[in-house]
């Protein structure tokens, strides 16, 4: 069985998340803080990923002064989950987002055409979680993934 990533790009409105096996992006979306959380922890429960990896957050300041800070909140919470599912759980910085999507293009990856499916608001989390799995997949070494099997 090839490796399962929840890739997933933590926000104040919007949570966009994406599925992988292997290299393959099986599944693209974005939801709401309530909505995304309680399907991620329903997920990482049932045992449907081996790997979460989530867009790190920052406070950059006086932009943040009045924030709830839900991104922080939302990254505890799948930190949380995957600590009590025995799943690893790694963050990234957000400025991987020029130089994943070049990597992966580089290793034949392309983002999903389901994503022009999605309302316009989501289509950029969507987008950011996708390159946040390509990332990390392709940090991982992709041709070591792609043999990885499970009894």
């Amino acid at each position: 069985m090839l490796l399962r990533l929840l890739a997933v790009d933590p926000g104040e409105v919007f949570i966009g998340y994406a599925e992988f096996v292997g290299i393959q992006c099986m599944n693209l979306d974005c939801a709401g803080p309530d909505e995304a959380i309680d399907l991620m922890w329903d997920r990482i429960a049932a045992g449907h990923y081996d790997q979460v990896v989530a867009e790190q957050w920052r406070n950059y300041g006086d932009e943040m002064s009045w924030s709830e800070c839900r991104t922080a909140e939302i990254n505890g919470a799948l930190r949380h989950f995957c600590r009590r599912h025995e799943v690893p759980f790694d963050t990234q910085p957000a400025r991987i987002m020029r130089p994943g999507l070049a990597r992966a293009k580089h290793h034949g990856m392309e983002l999903p055409e389901e994503i022009q499916q999605l309302p316009n608001l989501h289509r950029p989390h969507a987008r950011s979680a996708w390159i946040h799995g390509a990332w990390w997949l392709c940090n991982q070494g992709l041709d070591r993934l792609e043999r990885r099997a499970v009894g």
